[in-house]
């Protein structure tokens, strides 16, 4: 996200489409189960007439099992026979079950590129892959393989080339104190940290909506809590993170809270579609190969935009920036970004932003 312009908007991430799959993943143990059959991305293929024996998933080549070095773009490599269609490769840092790094590829090596950054931070990960053929998805090989990134200097958190490869540490959290009350609209958060950090993300969850995520983006270490619609009230949790270069630090744990009183009075009506417009959001074919559609419900005539950002979170292409009428609506994108270039291959997301309240989806390109 380097080089990205500060941004302070008020957002409601649907997390869901932005999960790797379902199933649990325990890292750091000697085993790990993650049941991943379908595509997390929607790529589906037909199942087979008579699938009596499952597809035999790829064989782990490189780099070798519990394996070290300094190399921070590690190239994987899987045996697999000459009529695979597809390979989905995942890293994950032990001890984590959200991807640092994923793609889907032709090619049976692949030089590591994470979602976050140019390179792996110094750390222990764990990677997998799985095959697609006429037949379907195999599971992803098991046992995960592990490898770890080492320091190039112990005593030096920046390595020989300038960048850093450790995360920055968290924020330390202000204010509002932990567990305090305040007034709709009046709540600004504030941290501080022993670094000269790049840009804060701030990130709000809970009271009685059940809905999504409130977040902010801003290069002070306070953001002033925009004013949530009246009939949202209750417990509130929040936390930050900070970005140093091309990293960002873990959020700061455990989080704190604030509470918002319940109104004396509410008004009738829908609160999710008051609050949050955007719905059904699909996108398909997923992943694609040249060009796909975004389609999205609105609940009410909204201005919209939807913009599509790289992993390192730099604007790729501007789908839609007006007013919209209620209803269902389609954006088609042809995988190219605004200058009409051709985008490589990879994982984007698209932020669909109606009236200030946001549904993220991730789009992938395969080449």
């Amino acid at each position: 996200m380097e080089g990205q312009m500060t941004r302070n908007t008020l957002v409601a991430l649907l997390l869901a489409p932005l999960l790797v799959g379902s199933g649990t993943l325990l890292l750091g143990q000697t085993e790990f189960h993650r049941p991943l059959n379908d595509d997390p991305a929607g790529f589906t293929a037909d199942p087979p007439a008579d699938r009596n024996e499952p597809i035999q998933a790829p064989t782990p080549i490189a780099p070798p099992d519990n394996s070290k070095g300094r190399n921070r773009q590690p190239v994987l490599e899987v045996g697999v026979p000459a009529n695979v269609d597809l390979l989905n490769f995942v890293v994950y840092p032990v001890g984590s079950d959200e991807p640092v790094a994923e793609t889907y590829t032709n090619d049976p090596s692949w030089p590591v590129e994470p979602l976050q950054g140019d390179l792996l931070p110094v750390g222990e990960y764990v990677w997998t892959c799985r095959a697609l053929f006429n037949a379907g998805w195999s599971d992803f090989f098991m046992p995960f393989w592990r490898f770890e990134v080492e320091k190039t200097d112990p005593d030096n958190p920046l390595d020989d080339i300038g960048k850093r490869t450790e995360l920055p540490p968290s924020p330390t959290p202000v204010s509002p104190r932990h567990r305090s009350k305040g007034r709709n609209g009046d709540i600004t958060l504030v941290v501080t940290g022993g670094l000269d950090y790049d840009e804060f993300h701030f990130r709000v969850d809970g009271g009685n909506s059940g809905h999504g995520v409130w977040e902010g983006y801003t290069s002070r270490p306070e953001w002033r809590v925009p004013r949530f619609p009246v009939y949202v009230y209750g417990t509130f949790n929040w936390t930050c993170r900070a970005r140093l270069g091309g990293l960002w630090s873990n959020w700061f744990a455990p989080e704190w809270t604030f509470e918002i009183e319940n109104p004396t009075t509410q008004p009738n009506g829908d609160m999710t579609s008051a609050i949050y417009p955007v719905s059904s959001v699909a996108v398909t074919p997923n992943p694609a190969r040249s060009g796909t559609e975004l389609r999205f419900l609105l609940a009410r005539d909204c201005h919209v935009t939807a913009v599509l950002y790289d992993a390192q979170g730099a604007s790729v292409r501007t789908l839609a920036a007006g007013r919209l009428a209620a209803g269902s609506h389609g954006l088609s994108w042809n995988g190219r970004d605004d200058i009409g270039r051709r985008v490589g291959a990879g994982t984007y997301l698209c932020r669909i932003t109606a009236d200030g309240a946001s549904s993220v989806v991730r789009i992938t390109i395969s080449r």
